[in-house]
């Protein structure tokens, strides 16, 4: 009984703390969810940028899964150049 009560007034504690500084303590799992609902919120964004042409937006979600850059910039360049192939810049 004495660990939680010690585990709650520490958690409150430091809340209190980091709450000066516009901060908070959560869990891991809570913070992977919100990292989840982050990174889908932009990828919704993204696809609204996409050309309007339903092949391309296809596309598009074809490849997202495979999109190793962070803000998603090979799809989009791969996008404006209409998906072609052995393009150089």
């Amino acid at each position: 009984m004495n660990i939680i009560f010690l585990k709650l007034f520490v958690k409150n504690f430091l809340n209190f703390v980091l709450k000066k500084f516009n901060l908070r303590l959560t869990t891991f799992s809570h913070f992977n969810k919100l990292s989840l609902d982050a990174k889908s919120s932009f990828d919704f964004t993204f696809l609204s940028t996409v050309k309007k042409n339903k092949e391309q937006l296809f596309k598009t979600l074809k490849y997202m899964p495979m999109s190793k850059s962070q803000l998603r910039q090979d799809l989009f360049v791969l996008n404006q150049l209409n998906f072609k192939k052995k393009v150089f810049l």
